[in-house]
């Protein structure tokens, strides 16, 4: 497992970060570089003035360019695309509200949250912040958190590499009576049947939560479900866990933009009134939606007084 340290730096002074952590841990300590292979056991820290993204099994640096420091966020939501259920996300001291964006994809991912509980944060805002927004899976100390990340590391969900959904399928066939105990578990307390939806997606979510409650097998944790109402309600939260950003699927929103709006709107032009209606079903907190409109009020242009 390798460690990746996000700050809020100065843009105009270096980091004595490296110097600072090489003192205090054995591992080795190192800047990350315009393109840097990330190795285990090794800590990296982002350089001033630079956001550090996690792509393509790579760290890479992009030029901080925003006034309002969000480089968490941007780190997070890149280590959660890249890592998915891999990703573990840690949110400790600090002001404002960065990380809570981030804690939020690398949840929706699959990926296990901590945040630094305020009693032993200098400053308790940020992780106050995720906390509040409900992205947070365990709140602890920074001691804690380590001991933590030391047990979740060794578990089959962590160190497994992202599922093959035929495999997933063929595991879900064998559990299939602890899935049904799991499945009615929910039903009879929230009300939802699950049964019908897809298995790989609900094994891996089931398997988040075995992680953080240390256990492997699941069969245990069928049976741990049964008798416990708050973890089924966290459960059922996971489930439906909103997974939702602007121009989330950026190649449909481009070839939207481009090829589809323009065809369509050109058909609509002929009409005497033209109209237009777009619906987007399952719209969680509204991303989609934004996005869709922005897309056609910047294809409209000047014909949108023309339009209804």
């Amino acid at each position: 497992m390798a460690f990746v340290i996000v700050q809020h730096l100065d843009p105009h002074h270096a980091s004595r970060l490296s110097s600072l952590l090489g003192k205090v841990t054995a591992m080795p300590v190192s800047e990350v570089t315009e393109t840097t292979t990330p190795k285990p056991n090794t800590v990296y820290v982002q350089p001033p003035n630079k956001c550090v993204m996690a792509k393509d099994g790579t760290l890479t640096l992009v030029q901080r360019e925003e006034r309002l420091n969000v480089g968490i966020d941007h780190f997070f939501e890149s280590l959660a695309e890249e890592c998915g259920s891999r990703a573990i996300g840690i949110v400790l001291s600090g002001t404002g509200s960065d990380g809570t964006a981030g804690l939020r994809a690398i949840k929706a991912a699959g990926g296990l949250t901590f945040a630094q509980n305020q009693q032993s944060a200098k400053f308790d805002a940020m992780p106050r912040s995720a906390i509040r927004a409900g992205f947070v899976d365990l709140v602890l100390t920074p001691r804690e958190i380590a001991r933590e990340i030391e047990r979740v590391a060794d578990h089959p969900y962590i160190r497994q590499p992202l599922g093959d959904p035929e495999e997933i399928e063929k595991a879900a066939y064998r559990q299939a009576d602890d899935l049904g105990r799991i499945f009615l578990s929910l039903k009879k307390q929230m009300g939802v049947d699950f049964s019908a939806y897809k298995e790989s997606t609900l094994i891996r979510r089931i398997q988040r939560r075995m992680t953080l409650h240390r256990v492997e097998k699941i069969s245990q944790y069928a049976r741990f479900l049964r008798d416990n109402k708050k973890e089924i309600e966290a459960l059922f939260d996971d489930l439906l866990i909103n997974v939702t950003r602007f121009f989330r699927d950026e190649a449909l929103f481009r070839a939207l933009k481009k090829r589809f709006l323009p065809a369509l709107l050109k058909n609509k032009s002929k009409d005497r009134q033209p109209e237009l209606r777009a619906w987007v079903p399952g719209c969680a907190s509204g991303e989609e939606v934004y996005s869709l409109a922005i897309c056609i009020l910047e294809t409209l242009g000047s014909g949108l007084s023309k339009m209804r």
